[in-house]
């Protein structure tokens, strides 16, 4: 089975151009890469609002083919002015559109911030229902793709998703959430429906509450309809009207399993504070690495693996396993609150003279580097996991961080 990527861009010598240069990278007879014509583009979209507006009227969707249906990964140029009939759309409309309309894989915009390549806030773009935002010159990276080599060279954000895979993910996401809506009470709360114990529903943040439901202050009960209803971070609001006066389970699966993956990789792993992942884990708890490999920094980068991270370590030595949550990490991680007790304390104090090398986990590269030539920033979370290292910000060719206020002085 074929597995389509396609290209939305106004200019299509562009879109050729990231055509050529993933089949180049992929080489892969099985994954065709295909960039869309403007008119195509109308096409599509034209589909896309006919389905929209007669969803909205209360009618049967028009059954006119998508490509988008068949399409796992999205590349969209976020500025699309130069369309024929939508040229007032920008990438966000479609990705919000077609998040909901189609089948959809992972929709990719490319461009929004082309100042910036690295965002030292780390927050990211979760009020986007684009999956991800890069810079074009990095479509063709090959850690955006692939597990990068274990010498760890390359400009690899540790945020990036392994797109291919993470399209897979999202199929199975969205699957498994409209078979659960179907099979169970479909008012079972998110945050039971992740596993979320009563711990770390107790640390969610305001942000993450309000993201849940903005009029709700019972973020525990929120179910995965309550969330797209009457709220404007999971779809538009009468989109969402419709949708639950419709009961259109399979319309919540596809927001839920998309939107709320966002707010789970965004607002939970990315602060580090109620899920940890092992390098992060590691850099924290040292004690972790027997004692004589820790001036080894193969031993450390193999904690930054998303294929073969060698978890058994936490096992063997705190009998803490990893979260098991089938297609919702694409990454070992692990509830935080399960490493504060005395033990653990008692265990990092007696490590004290541990990583002797001043090994740091970099943001940037997905991998360990000496201190000394890394760099020091402030991610914006506001948690106490905040202090964060890259290594390329000064060796690195035409890769601008930014915003450079959060750099340490």
């Amino acid at each position: 089975m074929t597995t389509t990527i396609n290209i939305w861009d106004d200019h299509t010598l562009s879109a050729r151009g990231w055509k050529r240069d993933i089949q180049q990278l992929l080489d892969d007879p099985d994954i065709g890469v295909r960039a869309f014509e403007i008119g195509e583009i109308d096409h599509e979209l034209h589909v896309l609002h006919n389905r929209r507006e007669a969803f909205l009227r209360g009618a049967t969707e028009p059954d006119e083919p998508s490509a988008l249906d068949d399409t796992r990964v999205l590349i969209v140029d976020n500025d699309l002015f130069h369309l024929q009939d939508f040229s007032d759309f920008s990438a966000e409309t479609v990705a919000t559109r077609a998040g909901v309309y189609t089948d959809c894989g992972l929709i990719v915009v490319l461009n929004l911030n082309p100042d910036i390549d690295f965002d030292l806030s780390l927050r990211g773009d979760p009020d986007s229902k684009a999956d991800l935002h890069v810079n074009d010159k990095f479509i063709a990276n090959p850690g955006l793709w692939r597990q990068c080599p274990r010498e760890h060279g390359c400009f690899r954000p540790w945020h990036w998703p392994l797109l291919l895979r993470e399209a897979q993910l999202h199929d199975r996401r969205v699957d498994d959430l409209h078979r659960a809506l179907l099979d169970q009470d479909s008012g079972k709360p998110i945050l039971d429906y992740l596993q979320f114990p009563d711990e770390a529903k107790n640390r969610l943040s305001r942000v993450a509450r309000a993201f849940l439901h903005p009029l709700r202050n019972d973020t525990e009960n929120i179910s995965f309809s309550d969330f797209v209803d009457g709220n404007a971070q999971a779809v538009a609001l009468k989109d969402g009207e419709m949708i639950i006066q419709k009961e259109d389970i399979r319309k919540v699966a596809r927001i839920g399993a998309r939107r709320v993956y966002k707010w789970f990789v965004r607002h939970i792993v990315g602060p580090q504070d109620i899920l940890i992942d092992f390098p992060h884990l590691l850099q924290k708890l040292p004690f972790l690495i027997p004692e004589h490999q820790q001036a080894l920094i193969d031993h450390w980068n193999s904690a930054a693996s998303l294929d073969d991270a060698p978890v058994a370590l936490v096992r063997d030595a705190i009998s803490i396993d990893p979260l098991q949550l089938p297609n919702w990490t694409d990454r070992p991680l692990f509830w935080s609150h399960d490493f504060e007790s005395p033990d653990v304390f008692d265990r990092v104090l007696a490590g004290v003279d541990l990583n002797p090398e001043g090994f740091v986990f970099c943001e940037d590269s997905s991998a360990f580097h000496p201190s000394d030539v890394s760099h020091r920033f402030v991610a914006a979370h506001n948690t106490a996991s905040d202090d964060r290292f890259v290594r390329w910000l000064l060796d690195a060719e035409n890769i601008r961080f930014g915003p450079q206020s959060r750099l340490a002085v």
